[in-house]
């Protein structure tokens, strides 16, 4: 498996690693992952929405 770093603001680092240990994540890259994979579904669905709308904006400027 091929990985990717990442640049994380060191605000948000250090909240990161306040909550992880209560919550029982053993890593940061643990949080991260899980952090990532949550959110990845609303992304898709957010990217799908946009692309639907641009298809449509392109389907009406082409209407003559």
């Amino acid at each position: 498996m091929e990985y990717k770093q990442v640049a994380i603001p060191k605000p948000i680092v250090e909240e990161i690693e306040k909550i992880m240990p209560i919550l029982g994540y053993r890593s940061f890259s643990e949080f991260v992952i899980e952090a990532v994979r949550r959110f990845l579904p609303q992304a898709q669905y957010m990217a799908d929405r946009r692309l639907e709308q641009l298809a449509k904006k392109e389907t009406e400027s082409v209407e003559f």
